[in-house]
């Protein structure tokens, strides 16, 4: 609810990230630098499941280029036995 009134961020409900699965997507334009953050985060846990990066555009033969970057997150598992060697 914060992030939501905060000024030039964006929340949207009811999105998916990459890998399809339900989120809450927080985004940020920085007019300064120009460059786009978007955040998409589990509705369930807020755990974070996908980050984007948009950089400002540069100029190559005419054409506008972006430099555009994704980390997608993975849920990790704990365990108190170590694994079998997958070496062997």
């Amino acid at each position: 609810k914060v992030l939501a009134q905060t000024p030039g961020v964006v929340v949207k409900t009811g999105v998916k990230d990459v890998l399809g699965r339900p989120a809450v997507e927080i985004s940020q334009w920085d007019a300064a630098s120009a460059n786009l953050t978007e955040v998409f985060e589990s509705p369930a846990t807020g755990a974070t499941l996908q980050a984007v990066y948009i950089s400002h555009p540069t100029t190559v033969s005419g054409q506008k280029e972006y430099s555009y970057g994704s980390d997608v997150y993975q849920s990790i598992t704990r365990s108190n036995a170590i694994p079998p060697n997958p070496y062997h």
